[in-house]
């Protein structure tokens, strides 16, 4: 095999671990920042709503301005794991009734 080969499939095996790890930290993150506060019954219905980055940004500032603790960055990453969920972040919705 030659070394750019190798690199190749050191890079896409690596990007592809990276995709899980997001996805995983988008989780942990809001059940830690969202989920000590709200049930998923307060935040599941906002989730399907499918608001956009702006709402959840003015609404992820509004919990910080009542106390919520999340750096600027955890804010950051907040909004978009809320405004563009995926799979795993939609599991915490799973069985619920709205």
């Amino acid at each position: 095999m030659t070394c750019y080969l190798r690199v190749l499939l050191v890079a896409v095996f690596l990007f592809s671990m990276s995709g899980g790890a997001i996805a995983s930290e988008c989780r942990s993150l809001i059940d830690r920042k969202c989920g000590s506060c709200h049930f998923s019954s307060k935040i599941c219905p906002m989730l399907n709503k499918g608001k956009g980055s702006w709402a959840w940004k003015r609404n992820v500032r509004s919990m910080k301005d009542l106390g919520a603790v999340y750096t600027d960055q955890e804010e950051k990453r907040l909004v978009k794991c809320l405004s563009d969920p995926d799979e795993q972040v939609r599991e915490i919705c799973a069985g619920l009734k709205e």
